[in-house]
């Protein structure tokens, strides 16, 4: 009996006795174990291996402590193929990288909420989701007349521009054209009722033709930067001039144009490609923006 008593006592090389280590683990709470280790771990284990196993210990009850309930947090997404001390700082280091983004994130959003008035009305992730496609869509935008975004009709009115758009790049294109052989006065000139008279003449006999034509051909070879024009080639240049023409007429219809585009109608000599982005963008966060609203009663 004295020698089991003795055995109970005696110091191990983890320096405690199987009596003390009893005792402490009397000491635990009842609770599941879910931690098991292989047959042979403690063969030779010594006091510097203890100590390490205490470190660790002590640095997951912190962590505990620090994330609260373990189960289904964040990190668990985090799968690191292995640990050390230098990545652990490494992560602390972008761990605080983060936090200081997501603050002036918060930050960022709340000014947004503030300045759109939708401080109410963001109690939803979908909301926030749109606020944010919202912000990006406009940080996303070239400088641009705020009346661009308060005229009625809205979406009507950009999808106006944007067809506007369409007739004045044809316009622009047109106008380079001719004016790389004839010079600005062809864009006023009578080309409707010339190629009318042009092509009643082109019916006649030869005499009556001729002297037509070269009376109609005269002041278009005046205009010509070469100051020569090709009959053959007077129909595709009338047409050319008609149908500029009517591009510019359409243009100067579209009386709608210049209150909405403000600074940027620059007198009917806009950037096509531009107001059909810009219009398109609005139209876009325009119909993101109802998402903040969705399903809001009226008043609210």
């Amino acid at each position: 009996m004295n020698s089991y008593v003795a055995a109970l006592h005696q110091k191990n090389n983890l320096g405690y006795s199987l009596f003390e280590l009893f005792t402490e683990f009397s000491k635990i709470k009842s609770a599941d174990n879910k931690v098991y280790f292989p047959t042979g771990s403690f063969a030779d284990f010594d006091r510097e291996q203890l100590r390490g196993w205490k470190d660790l210990v002590a640095d997951i009850s912190a962590s505990s402590k620090m994330i609260g309930r373990a189960h289904q947090h964040p990190l668990t997404a985090m799968v690191p193929p292995q640990y050390s001390p230098s990545i652990k700082q490494e992560a602390i280091t972008l761990l605080n990288d983060l936090s200081k983004c997501l603050t002036a994130h918060v930050d960022l959003t709340n000014k947004a909420k503030a300045l759109l008035k939708v401080e109410a009305l963001l109690n939803t992730q979908e909301r926030h989701h749109a606020l944010h496609q919202v912000a990006q869509l406009l940080m996303e935008q070239p400088d641009f007349p705020v009346s661009m975004l308060e005229t009625d009709a809205f979406d009507q009115s950009h999808a106006q521009l944007i067809g506007l758009t369409a007739h004045g790049l044809k316009r622009d294109q047109l106008r380079d054209d001719l004016l790389k052989e004839f010079s600005k006065e062809i864009l006023k000139f009578p080309a409707d009722q010339t190629l009318l008279q042009w092509n009643i003449a082109a019916d006649k006999w030869f005499l009556p033709k001729w002297l037509k034509q070269n009376a109609l051909l005269k002041p278009l070879k005046k205009l010509a930067l070469s100051g020569s024009l090709d009959k053959n080639s007077v129909n595709q240049v009338l047409q050319q001039v008609i149908n500029h023409q009517q591009e510019q007429e359409f243009i100067d219809k579209a009386t709608f144009a210049p209150s909405i585009l403000g600074f940027l109608w620059k007198n009917g000599e806009p950037e096509w490609n531009l107001i059909a982005r810009l219009s398109e963008s609005l139209i876009q966060l325009n119909k993101t923006a109802t998402l903040i609203y969705k399903d809001e009663k009226p008043g609210v």
